[in-house]
């Protein structure tokens, strides 16, 4: 829909705000909210307690953790109707309204609104041209954070209180109108790796020819597979499974930026490695922990939460450093294809295999000797390549998929984002779409 713009407008006076409506007043954040600054030590029972990963990017959505999240040190405190605003990486646009009293992790602003709405604040903390400027001021390389100094002196565009109300309502309706849309083209997704991830598992346990005669694996998950396979462990495919470095050989003030990629789980996404810029070491550090650097056709497998996260190393990755929340197998490629044994350790059952034999009270945790003892039924080499072909050949139209939705994802974030700061800095005038919603 096209918006209307307002009537009669004027030189905010900000050059990033641009002109805002005539009747509009501009004050400073911190006249137009109360920072709350009350502090904790330590959980208090029955209370809920909101760190920084409670928080969806981008929406105010609060998330539910799968383990309750318990304070470390001093929080804050806050009641019903304060919005937080995360200081740290603000980039990852993390603000909330808070449902009911509780603490928070001290990297949350808790800021009680006065002149601004509750819901107005919010979409003014998520607005594009407010983070920007929040970001510009952080300071810190490897946590950047923001001031209060600094985020309460920047400019906020204040539209009477009724005005603030009709564009609270008109933001909520037209968000929520795409999140949906996003919410169903992520369940695209889903559904599309679900059937990736079936095809995978049928190959590499059933073969490719539904009509090869079977015999029993002896394992009760795998149940049959065809006769010329044989069933082993993954030890039995590889010349050594390793940890990286422990704590005593890699300190955090070891880490830089832009140095050595050091590979944790976070940086394994959808089978590929993904360096961090920000988690890093110099040339010195790294040749001193050269016995971790990973080798072209190595498997780096994530120790912690998803189990079966991992990826083959690639030319570009040989020298890079398996962390300590990964291991690091490297493939007998006489025996079993990398390739082949990532989408084995990928497979349903031998995640759920993992899932079972890990070690952890909170997060499931592996080592080297359980990985070494996942059983794998194994063809022979030239079927290994035959299987990894046609998966290969198969994921193309079920990738090309999952690429148009994540675009159609992409632009419905930035349409949001774009109306939410066309609202909250009025370039656009919603009262007239209020009033038919309200007719």
């Amino acid at each position: 829909m096209k918006w209307k713009p307002y009537p009669k407008c004027k030189d905010s006076g900000v050059e990033w705000l641009g002109e805002v409506p005539e009747h509009w007043e501009i004050y400073r954040l911190n006249k137009s909210v109360r920072l709350v600054n009350e502090k904790i030590d330590g959980p208090l029972a029955d209370v809920l307690y909101l760190g920084l990963e409670s928080v969806e990017p981008g929406t105010g959505r609060q998330l539910e953790p799968e383990v309750p999240l318990q304070p470390e040190g001093t929080s804050n405190r806050f009641q019903e109707g304060h919005v937080l605003f995360g200081k740290l990486r603000p980039y990852l646009a993390k603000a909330t309204i808070a449902k009911t009293h509780g603490t928070c992790s001290s990297e949350f602003l808790v800021l009680d609104p006065t002149l601004l709405g509750e819901r107005v604040l919010l979409y003014w903390l998520l607005s594009d041209g407010f983070l920007k400027q929040v970001d510009s001021s952080t300071y810190g390389a490897k946590m950047p954070r923001a001031s209060w100094d600094y985020i309460g002196s920047l400019p906020v565009p204040l539209a009477p209180e009724t005005e603030q109300t009709q564009i609270a309502h008109f933001l909520d309706r037209e968000t929520a109108k795409i999140d949906t849309l996003i919410a169903k083209q992520q369940r695209l997704i889903e559904l599309l790796q679900e059937k990736r991830q079936a095809l995978i598992s049928h190959a590499v346990t059933k073969g490719l020819n539904p009509d090869a005669p079977m015999k029993p694996s002896g394992v009760e998950w795998l149940g049959d597979i065809p006769a010329r396979w044989a069933v082993t462990r993954l030890a039995f495919c590889s010349s050594g499974i390793r940890t990286g470095p422990f704590g005593s050989d890699l300190h955090a003030e070891d880490y830089v930026e832009d140095g050595r990629p050091v590979i944790n789980p976070a940086n394994i996404l959808s089978g590929q490695i993904v360096p961090d810029p920000r988690c890093t070491v110099d040339e010195k550090t790294a040749y001193r922990l050269s016995s971790h650097w990973l080798t072209r056709g190595d498997i780096v497998v994530g120790r912690r939460g998803e189990m079966g996260r991992c990826a083959v190393v690639g030319p570009e990755e040989c020298g890079w450093i398996c962390a300590t929340g990964c291991l690091r197998i490297s493939p007998n490629q006489s025996v079993a294809l990398p390739d082949f044994l990532q989408l084995a350790i990928q497979s349903q059952r031998v995640r759920e295999w993992l899932s079972l034999q890990s070690v952890g009270s909170t997060m499931e945790n592996l080592n080297a000797s359980i990985l070494g003892r996942v059983p794998l039924p194994l063809p022979p080499i030239v079927e290994q390549a035959a299987i990894l072909a046609r998966i290969a050949k198969q994921s193309v139209s079920i990738d090309d998929l999952i690429g148009k939705a994540n675009t159609a994802i992409a632009l419905m974030r930035e349409h949001r984002t774009a109306l939410i700061s066309a609202a909250v800095t009025g370039k656009i005038d919603v009262r007239e779409a209020h009033q038919a919603a309200h007719a």
